[in-house]
């Protein structure tokens, strides 16, 4: 019985994977990805579902395909046994750093949450588990291997996308962002208000865990604790009351702006530098002293 149940598993799997081919070939696939765009589209018009953008998203010369924000078909191969491989619709939000696909479960990975992504060339080993019955050479250039951590727990997703052209639009394209969100998750930016505008969204949103728009006064110390963010608790406390205009107990996404901006300020540094020039000019002999005298750093120049 369990050999009959092979041989039938393999037998849907090369019919599938024909069928892929002669789509591709025939452009059909193309036709079966407009057609869910379109979907898509009406979901919207119905009232759900993503609206569909026509123009790529772009940051610092870093571009997002408009493909990809819209969403295009990818094989998902599954590494439970029986199932067989499923076309999906997956898009890339880019604002909030996201990979999303329909799913009964999760269907969502957050880019910075990415730990590796592997070409075909380097998961022959993977194919050759998953698709036994497939020649890895043959799937290799479309074949893609993302590994990425939910809540600290190691989960693996296999696609394979029509064209090669297409699996390097994703490829590129996550590898930069994830290094974007990463960078943002530092707290590093490069000189960009868009940057700094954009983290603020990514992380306003994540710590919104009721999704209601606004961050309650826990929501907002679970994230500066999570980030090592804002100092103290008492800190973080009072900056939250200077800045919730009209005691509401929650900040709404401008307040948590200028929450942010008042903590970037770093009032401490600014104490004392207004304490160590004393009124006069921040000239190098003064910062020199400063270092001499307060820190017990000697500078030695050349």
């Amino acid at each position: 019985m369990d050999r009959l149940k092979e041989s039938k598993h393999a037998i849907t799997s090369k019919a599938k994977e024909t069928r892929r081919m002669i789509m591709t070939m025939t452009g059909a696939q193309q036709q079966l990805e407009r057609r869910k765009r379109e979907k898509a589209a009406k979901k919207k018009e119905d009232g759900g579902g993503e609206e569909e953008v026509d123009h790529e998203w772009e940051l610092d010369g870093i571009k997002v395909p408009r493909e990809l924000i819209n969403g295009t078909i990818l094989t998902k191969i599954s590494e439970s046994k029986g199932k067989s491989p499923k076309d999906k619709l997956f898009r890339l939000d880019a604002d909030q750093g996201k990979v999303i696909w329909e799913s009964k479960r999760r269907g969502v990975i957050h880019i910075e949450n990415i730990k590796e992504l592997r070409l075909g060339s380097s998961a022959h080993s993977e194919m050759s588990t998953l698709l036994p019955d497939q020649d890895p050479l043959k799937i290799q250039d479309r074949w893609l291997t993302i590994i990425y951590t939910v809540e600290d727990e190691y989960k693996t997703l296999h696609v394979i996308a029509p064209t090669t052209q297409l699996l390097d639009q994703w490829y590129t394209t996550l590898v930069v962002l994830r290094q974007l969100r990463l960078d943002f998750m530092a707290g590093v930016f490069h000189g960009s208000s868009q940057e700094s505008e954009l983290w603020e969204k990514h992380h306003f949103s994540g710590a919104d865990r009721s999704k209601d728009n606004k961050l309650s006064y826990s929501e907002v110390k679970t994230l500066c604790r999570r980030l090592n963010f804002g100092g103290t608790e008492d800190e973080v406390k009072r900056r939250f009351k200077e800045v919730d205009i009209g005691h509401k107990e929650y900040l709404t996404y401008e307040e948590f702006r200028e929450f942010v901006r008042q903590i970037r300020e770093r009032t401490e540094l600014r104490a004392i530098y207004e304490e160590v020039k004393k009124g006069k000019p921040f000239t190098f002999q003064v910062f020199e002293e400063f270092m001499r005298d307060c820190q017990k750093v000697p500078l030695h120049l050349p």
